[in-house]
């Protein structure tokens, strides 16, 4: 009969697979992690950017006693180059938001007359507000919020308490 010596030198099957499942639990906890810190760091930027272009559109408003207006695109996006022109003295480049998709754009409305004595800034945020409420509604998607000067919160999303777009908490008024 013969003798067959047991050695015990490596790892078996089941205890590598052990082990990188393991890693790989491991791995996606933080990257869960790291993407939510991700999200919160541009909802900052986004934050710093919008509190700056108010700053440009106020003087703006203190130099000629009205706000902004485009007729031809009242409803627009900072990327708009008539847009740019008004605040070129104010603000040296319009910022883009971090993720600059087709549903994170930063928005800009005044009312339908010449010289405007109200404006708003929409903006979408990827997580929660300062209360832990995610902004917006299913009807107009979550995350949208706006601010700036006696602003109606129904321009964007119709005019229905349901369909308003809430204010955003995070950019006060300056």
């Amino acid at each position: 009969m013969k003798n067959f010596k047991k050695d015990n030198k490596g790892f078996t099957l089941i205890e590598l697979l052990v082990v990188v499942a393991i890693i790989a639990l491991l791995a996606s906890v933080v990257m869960t992690a790291l993407s939510e810190v991700r999200a919160r760091g541009r909802d900052s930027k986004r934050t710093l950017d919008i509190k700056e272009v108010m700053k440009a559109i106020e003087m703006y408003y203190s130099d000629n006693g009205y706000y902004p207006y485009l007729a031809e695109n009242p409803d627009t996006a900072f990327t708009y180059p008539p847009f740019a022109d008004l605040l070129k003295n104010y603000i040296v480049s319009l910022p883009t938001d971090p993720l600059g998709d087709i549903w994170h754009t930063y928005r800009y409305i005044t009312a339908t007359q010449y010289q405007s004595t109200t404006y708003a800034i929409r903006v979408r945020f990827e997580t929660m507000n300062q209360t832990g409420i995610i902004f917006g509604n299913p009807s107009y998607g979550y995350g949208y919020c706006s601010t700036g000067v006696n602003v109606h919160y129904g321009w964007w999303g119709g005019g229905t308490t349901e369909t308003q777009l809430p204010q955003c908490t995070a950019i006060p008024h300056i």
